[in-house]
């Protein structure tokens, strides 16, 4: 019984609290690409990226608006996500220089958590936003490229992001709306791991550009 009351407490703050809640679908071309640097003074140890890729977000998202002109909300959702990590890395050896590259596809499960803020009509039911947030990234999978065998034991099993993005949010009606924008996923945890992880970071980076619509 006690578990109801709070239940039914919670409910009613939500609904003096948020002014609306809605779903939303996000579909994200991307593309992303690694940070390198090294940890310390790695004689004769040379890192660096291995270029960009072609990736993808997408899931849904809910989206909780504050205040009574619906000009900030908080947002969180289940994304799936692919990131690209690929870096080479250059060793001396007596016959040389010897080069070594690693080019993967990660997938993963993000829990994002982020703040929306919007700006009054631009236009006729037209908005811009501007986002800010972080989210939880769990591995689920992954494969080198060219590869058909799965293996990602060199990559740490948890990541992390902050999140940066802004766009435009035009209402086809009175509970739906489309959204198109551009974002910045940065990850701030060194994604390799073992003794990679004491020589050198990987951080994975990913460009997109956001569709997503509201309801």
């Amino acid at each position: 019984m006690k578990r109801i009351f709070i239940l039914l407490a919670f409910i009613a703050t939500s609904q003096q609290l948020f002014s609306q809640v809605k779903i939303g679908i996000n579909l994200s071309p991307a593309i992303g690409y690694s940070r390198v640097a090294l940890n310390s003074d790695q004689k004769g140890l040379d890192v660096s990226s291995n270029g960009a890729g072609l990736g993808f977000i997408g899931g849904p998202e809910l989206s909780f608006y504050l205040g009574k002109n619906q000009n900030y909300s908080i947002a969180t959702g289940v994304w799936y996500s692919v990131k690209k990590a690929s870096y080479k890395t250059t060793h001396p050896v007596a016959s040389g220089d010897s080069l070594s590259t690693v080019n993967y596809n990660l997938q993963y499960i993000q829990l994002p958590l982020t703040f929306k803020l919007y700006t009054n009509e631009i236009a006729t039911d037209m908005k811009l936003y501007f986002q800010l947030g972080s989210s939880l990234d769990i591995k689920i999978g992954g494969k080198e490229v060219g590869q058909k065998i799965k293996n990602t034991d060199r990559f740490k099993p948890i990541d992390a992001s902050i999140i940066l993005g802004a766009g435009v949010k035009y209402a086809l009606g009175e509970n739906t709306a489309i959204l198109v924008g551009l974002r910045y996923t940065r990850g701030f945890i060194n994604s390799v791991k073992s003794d990679e992880a004491d020589r050198f970071k990987i951080n994975n980076d990913i460009i997109s550009l956001d569709f997503g619509i509201q309801f």
